[in-house]
């Protein structure tokens, strides 16, 4: 397998710069007065209807061939725009998704079934049967089935902020006949409501602290959700910027918990006010180490100037349970 760290790089550039343009205009998020919550779908309405579509195909044709899959990606628009994409499957290695019109599943079509994959053989070497797994921002599903067929009879609980993604995911368990737990909540320090971005690259929503702007959704601590779980192998937390508070959530359930894998990166923690040293104190004040993973067999404790100006996905083992001996 590639360097675990180059494939997760690689999948964060194509979702952020790549394939992102297969959903967003070609300023990519709209006017400059529009806000990013109220941005019109930029595939709505039909071709005749569309004064500027001559000018979108020539542009569409030329972004094209930016890409690493030029005819795929056109098709991947004409799918999308026509609404045809999800009446496709895409096909993992052992199982499948519907081709939703998200950026995730626009991506694992595009770039086949080496997209994910590390995260997935990560997932799968970290999970042992009758284990319990909590993805937290579980976009369309992905991981979560991963997990449930790894761990068979070990409880599963996928936790999705945005109702149409989380309606994505619910699809995507009921093809793949998967016992998943899905709840339709944000997470934070306390309970209560927040303000979500409603933007049409489902993987890039976020939560927003200073307007009132998007869509209100309902708040609940990790250790309200988590409380009736004994154990907690692996908690899986992307959610854009907010682990932080997030995790603030959870400091009973946490002691718990034997890994937790995480995204780190300042451009993103810079939204919330605190820093990725921040997010790394508070887990290692609770008793976690925290690795690069470099790959599936050998993991990097971080340096002291680590300044996480690129991506950076972690893992966080507990001192307090057999997770050292996994990894190390």
């Amino acid at each position: 397998m590639e360097d675990f760290e180059q494939a997760c790089a690689s999948k964060k550039l194509v979702e952020r710069q790549l394939h992102l343009r297969a959903f967003l205009p070609h300023n990519q998020k709209g006017s400059e007065d529009e806000s990013p919550c109220q941005q019109q779908h930029p595939f709505e309405g039909p071709f005749t209807q569309d004064p500027m579509m001559i000018r979108k195909i020539i542009r569409t044709i030329k972004d094209s061939a930016q890409q690493p899959y030029p005819l795929k990606y056109i098709v991947a628009r004409l799918l999308v725009k026509t609404g045809w994409c999800k009446y496709l499957k895409i096909e993992r290695d052992g199982y499948k998704l519907i081709f939703f019109e998200s950026n995730v599943s626009v991506s694992m079509w595009l770039s086949g079934k080496q997209y994910y994959r590390a995260e997935e053989a990560l997932i799968k070497k970290l999970l042992r049967h009758n284990d319990n797994f909590v993805d937290v921002g579980s976009n369309v599903g992905h991981l979560s089935i991963v997990a449930k067929k790894q761990v068979k009879n070990g409880q599963v609980i996928a936790i999705e902020a945005h109702p149409k993604t989380a309606e994505f995911a619910s699809k995507n368990f009921l093809l793949n006949e998967v016992d998943v737990q899905l709840l339709n909540c944000g997470v934070g320090a306390i309970a209560g409501s927040m303000h979500f971005t409603d933007l049409v690259a489902d993987d890039m929503n976020y939560v927003i602290e200073t307007s009132s702007d998007g869509r209100e959704i309902p708040v609940r601590t990790l250790d309200d959700i988590l409380a009736g779980l004994d154990e907690i192998r692996l908690l899986k937390i992307d959610i854009e910027g907010y682990e932080l508070m997030a995790l603030q959530g959870a400091k009973h359930i946490l002691s718990r918990v034997t890994f937790i894998y995480f995204e780190v990166w300042r451009e993103l923690t810079a939204k919330y006010r605190y820093s990725p040293s921040d997010l790394i104190k508070f887990l290692e004040d609770l008793n976690f180490n925290i690795y690069h993973v470099t790959t599936l067999d050998q993991y990097k404790s971080l340096s002291s100037d680590e300044d996480f100006s690129t991506n950076q996905n972690l893992l966080a083992v507990s001192k307090n349970c057999d997770g050292e001996r996994t990894v190390l």
